[in-house]
Formats: C-alpha cells, structure tokens, sequence
C-alpha cells in the first residue's frame, strides 16, 4: 500500500480532470492511472486505495460545478438590467475592463450576463469585448483564464444574431483562436474552441472569412491528430461542416473537404486541398482511402480546371500522388510483387532473345520491371458521350470490306 496523503491525491485528480475535462470516455480507472503517473507512481500503485479516488473524484466535479454557478442571481439580474438600459455603454466598458483583467468573477458575470440577453451580448460586443479578450487567448495565458475567456465569447456568440459573429471576427479572435485549437492549453480548451467555431459559422460572410483565415486546415488537423480525444474529433467535424455551409448534414470530412475543392472559387479549392494535403501528410496510406470517396474525386476533377493555375497544378499533383499510393498498398497485399496498378504484369522476354538494355539491368538489380501503362489518376477522366443507334434500314459499316 502506497503510504500518500490523501489531499495529495486530490490534488491530482483536480489536476488530471482539469487536463481531460473534454473527453467524453474518461473513466474512474483512466483518471487512477492519469493521477498515478503524475505522482510518479508505478502503474496500479493505488488499486487498493481506488476508493480515495473516486471520492476525490466525486469531490472534484463538485467544486468545478460550484465554481461554474459561482454568479449571484441579484448581481446577474441587475447587470442584465443595467446592459439594456441607458446606461448600457457605460456599463460593458466598466464589465470588460475587469473582464481583461483576468478578474474570474468579472469573466463570469459578463458570461452569464451575455448567455442570458441578446441585448447584453451585443451592448458587450458592440463595445469591443473580442479585441479586449485577444491577451487572455493566448497559449502562455493560465488554462482557466483561457476557459472563462472562450465561455465568454461562445455566451456572447450563442444567440441567432450573425452580426454579432461577424464583429468578433473582425475584431481578431480567429487567429487566437487556431493555435488553442492546435492542443497548446490541453484538449479541454481545443473542444471549447471547436464549439466556438461552429457558433461563429452562422452567417455567409462569417463563414467565407473562417474558411479563409485557416480555420478549415486547423479543424482538419485536430481531426487527424492522433493525440485528439473523440470528442475534439466529433466537434471538429461539426465545426468544418458549419464553416462549409452544411451543419446539418451528415457528411463524413473527406466528403466535406472534396466538395470544397469542387466550389468555383480558387480561394476555396486552395483551402479544400489544402486540408486533403494534411490528411496525406499526417495518416500514412490515407491517399489511397481518399481517391476512394467520390466528392474527393469529383473535387479533384473541377479543381484541375480551376482559373488559378497553381490551384490545378496542386490538384493534379493530388491525383498522382494518390494513384502512386494505390500502387505501392496494391504491391504489399499482393505479397510485395511490384504490378501496374490496372493493368496485367507485364510480360519477360524470351531467353532466346533477351539482350542487355536498360531496364532488364535496373530490374535484375532490385528496380520495378518496365510498365508501357501509367497508374490510374485519382482524378476520374471525362464520360463519353453515348452513340447514337443507326436508323432502321440504313447500312452500317460492319468491317472494312464487309457492308450490310
């Protein structure tokens, strides 16, 4: 038995809540074992105390939820009054300055103050609440600064007001919003910020101005992260369909991203493949699985096309570098035998009339034997156009001295 204090043990656990609170699938034994390897304690080193923990645990939830409610009805209900009333103005600088102060009570009335009344969400944002709040989203900024500052500004984002989005990112909350998400302060604050996003995507200016400013390529990295939770994961993908315009559909992230490469605007196809770009990079093997979805093909196909030339350069590059992946994963399940994607293994020479060249030399030192077919492109090539039947009675040509 590991002879700890039992306030030490609480101590951790607070700690590792704090770190996990955005996992969905955390249970008593995942945080035993977190507190454990903070403790520098071997691994089950308190199973026989497991119920010091879980009351720790217990107790733990208990504190975080008295300290979200920490907010005085009467206080709430006269801030409220005072940012729809005259006085309104006066009364959001007085707020947001000791909000950007860090002052945890100040944070938390304006919170409770703007989630409460669309009035007083806009009587804040209208006197700059996003800018005052940029200092306390950075990654240096205590972890439950960062929280309060994001619960802020998601209360003040939450009502179906799209101007009020559109002003706070005109006041420059996206790119500190991006590194966050990047899991700078934890998963815990990155689900916050992918929550966020999606609030902030309710407008088509809102939308064209998150899409261009990196949100897409962010939201797309903290879904390939393999330090992701599942929950940052799910909120991520939700986030990049309402940046996209379909928060309500039921699209997996490569459809998404492949029907971005398929919009009409260069700009938008340039964020559509860089995000597929990602994907390539961080999962290996994913090129093969994306040439696979159809909207990533069909993406591909308009973005060749596209006005900007280096747009198409990079979505033909996408297509070849897929096909060239489909090559070498078709090799390893065939047992390692190098073949021609689509095609047959291409015939050896005769012993007879085998000579020196090139390409037996390079395939008797180890090279790939010569292919007279290129792999299949991820992006698909035109349909025909059927033909037409010939007319009764008329003669078709059948071969070339043959009529009928």
């Amino acid at each position: 038995t590991v002879s700890l204090d039992d306030d030490a043990i609480l101590s951790a656990t607070r700690a590792v809540l704090s770190e996990r609170a955005g996992d969905g699938g955390l249970t008593a034994k995942d945080v035993r074992h977190a507190v454990e390897e903070r403790l520098g304690l071997q691994r089950d080193a308190l199973l026989e105390r497991r119920e010091v923990v879980i009351a720790a645990i217990e107790k733990a939830v208990n504190e975080s939820g008295a300290a979200e409610s920490e907010v005085d009805p009467a206080a709430l209900q006269a801030t409220v009054a005072a940012l729809e009333g005259n006085d309104a103005a006066a009364t959001a600088l007085v707020l947001i300055g000791r909000a950007a102060g860090a002052e945890a009570p100040a944070m938390l009335l304006a919170a409770e103050s703007a989630a409460a009344s669309e009035s007083a969400a806009r009587a804040l944002v209208s006197e700059g609440l996003g800018s005052a709040l940029l200092p306390l989203l950075s990654p240096s900024t205590p972890k439950q600064t960062a929280e309060l500052a994001l619960r802020l500004l998601s209360a003040a984002s939450k009502h179906a007001a799209p101007d009020l989005s559109q002003r706070l990112l005109k006041d420059g909350v996206l790119p500190a919003l991006l590194p966050l998400l990047a899991l700078a302060l934890g998963d815990a604050v990155a689900v916050r910020v992918a929550a966020l996003l999606h609030a902030l995507a309710d407008s088509p200016s809102s939308r064209f101005r998150l899409l261009h400013g990196g949100a897409v390529r962010a939201l797309t990295r903290a879904v390939v992260e393999p330090a992701s939770s599942s929950s940052l994961k799910e909120y991520s993908v939700q986030a990049t369909a309402s940046v996209a315009g379909r928060p309500e559909d039921e699209v997996s992230l490569p459809q998404l991203l492949g029907d971005l490469c398929g919009e009409r605007l260069p700009g938008t196809q340039r964020e559509g493949l860089a995000a597929l770009q990602i994907i390539a990079e961080l999962q290996p093997g994913a090129a093969e699985r994306l040439g696979g979805v159809g909207e990533v093909a069909r993406g591909l196909r308009a973005a060749v096309g596209s006005a900007d030339a280096a747009v198409a350069e990079a979505a033909a590059g996408a297509g070849e570098g897929a096909a060239r992946e489909t090559v070498a994963q078709k090799a390893r399940s065939r047992g390692g035998g190098w073949r021609c994607s689509g095609t047959r293994t291409p015939r050896q020479r005769s012993p007879r009339r085998a000579g020196p060249s090139a390409s037996s030399s390079a395939h008797s030192e180890g090279g790939p034997p010569p292919c007279s077919r290129r792999a299949p492109s991820l992006v698909p090539p035109p349909t025909p156009r059927p033909r037409m039947p010939a007319r009764p009675g008329r003669r078709t040509r059948r071969s070339r001295n043959t009529w009928s």
